[in-house]
């Protein structure tokens, strides 16, 4: 992995003197939102330079904001939120360029693609498809191939500057650290179970349908019916040869990485959260489907299709206010009943935080025996506690040592379901959301 985000973030933890854990993470939690906050505001003027149309560019924004799993992750996950919030960052600048290619431009969308680029190497898709999609866009222009490969070539040492100054991997050995990290990440060598349509699945062996039937599940559903829409309008305006260059450029960066990782069997797991970049080209998508759909409707129906919208906002904003700060396990109802059975959960084991919260209050004082029943690692949960508080929890080997037990639910080997019965534990509290719990407290 780069270091773009990470080498920074612990620069200026250090400079601000944070030494202990809770407030290292408590820090973490406000840059890890900092930065998708301002990428929000580059995914506005991103839309606003297509559309022109602040309230369709503001709907895109709010739809990217009341996703519930991406609000959840956007204040911890480091990797796939830090990559989505780059990746929108790269696209704006990537518009820019298809603009006008100046100097500026160039020197901008090459810096932002390969920040991209060295915080996940997926990331290399965008200047790819760009390049490409400016080459056939000029020369259907008339312009001269040597003003556009001089351009181009331009660009691509820039970018090649960029990637091996931000990556210090590279410094050694440019162009063969970065095939072997492209090789590696193609198909990451992490072997672990999934529970997907409630069988546990090895992460090396996953069906082509996995990382659509989570998509699918786990997006409120008018975004996903916009989506489809908008991929019809898409296909239309380019057999109709009227497509905009820069809705191209979405659609096969989108469809892209789909096929690519279908072809290369990438290595998925926790979800899709290695896709999460994509989630911001199909909301892009949606918003494309919106504007058509305005075009054709009458003043009624454009009336309904906006009430349709404040339903679906109001109703993804209370359920991610009822179920604060768990918005990280939202399913619509597609995915039916029970679907803690089918689905993994809570991977992270981020539902701990609550239940340790309520053990400390329980039992004011002494040692605190604790097993866990999942396999999280309680170790990180409790970093997110201040000393005395941690010092208090003594997690312990066996079950015979315990005097309270805890589980979010997730197993990364089928073999361990169930291997402790908690029928003669008495339940002390339990987390739930729609209903069904994800983490619960146990006690002897």
């Amino acid at each position: 992995y780069g270091v773009v985000f990470e080498t920074p973030a612990a620069l200026i933890e250090t400079i601000l003197g944070i030494k202990s854990k809770n407030n290292q993470f408590l820090f973490k939690h406000y840059i890890n939102f900092i930065i998708f906050f301002i990428s929000l505001i580059f995914f506005y003027r991103l839309l606003n330079n297509r559309f022109d149309n602040w309230k369709l560019s503001l709907l895109g924004v709010a739809m990217i904001f009341l996703s519930p799993r991406i609000f959840a992750n956007s204040f911890y996950n480091n990797k796939d939120i830090i990559f989505l919030s780059f990746f929108i960052f790269s696209l704006y600048y990537a518009f820019h360029f298809i603009d006008k290619s100046t100097k500026k431009n160039i020197v901008l969308s090459s810096l932002f693609c390969a920040l991209a680029i060295d915080i996940r190497l997926v990331g290399v898709i965008c200047p790819v498809i760009l390049f490409i999609i400016y080459f056939f866009v000029e020369l259907k222009k008339k312009e001269k191939i040597k003003n556009i490969l001089k351009i181009l070539i331009t660009y691509s040492l820039f970018l090649f500057a960029f990637i091996t100054i931000f990556w210090p991997y590279l410094w050694s050995n440019p162009i063969m650290n970065f095939y072997e990290a492209f090789v590696q990440m193609s198909n990451y060598p992490h072997d672990v179970y999934n529970l997907f349509n409630g069988e546990y699945k090895s992460s090396k062996n996953l069906p082509v349908y996995y990382i659509p039937i989570w998509i699918i599940f786990t997006i409120p559903i008018l975004y996903i019916i916009l989506f489809f829409i908008g991929t019809f309008f898409i296909i239309k305006s380019f057999l109709e040869k009227k497509n905009n260059i820069k809705d191209l450029l979405i659609f096969l960066i989108l469809f892209s990485v789909i096929i690519a990782v279908i072809f290369l069997k990438s290595t998925f797991y926790n979800g899709w959260r290695q896709l999460y970049f994509l989630y911001p080209l199909i909301i892009y998508l949606s918003i494309l489907a919106t504007l058509n759909l305005f075009n054709i409707f009458k003043n009624n129906s454009k009336l309904f299709l906006i009430f349709i919208f404040l339903i679906s906002f109001f109703n993804t904003s209370y359920w991610m206010i009822k179920n604060h700060p768990h918005q990280y396990v939202y399913f619509n109802f597609l995915a039916g009943e029970n679907f803690n059975e089918k689905f993994e959960m809570d991977y992270w084991g981020l539902s701990y935080k609550k239940n340790i919260e309520f053990l400390l209050d329980y039992q004011k004082v002494g040692k605190i025996n604790l097993f866990n029943l999942s396999d999280i690692k309680l170790y990180y949960p409790l970093l997110g506690f201040n000393n005395n508080d941690r010092n208090r929890i003594n997690v312990v080997e066996s079950p015979e040592q315990a005097d309270y037990f805890m589980t979010n639910y997730y197993y990364i080997n089928p073999n361990r379901v169930n291997s402790f019965s908690t029928e003669k534990l008495k339940i002390l509290n339990e987390i739930k959301v729609d209903g069904i719990s994800i983490n619960t407290l146990f006690r002897k």
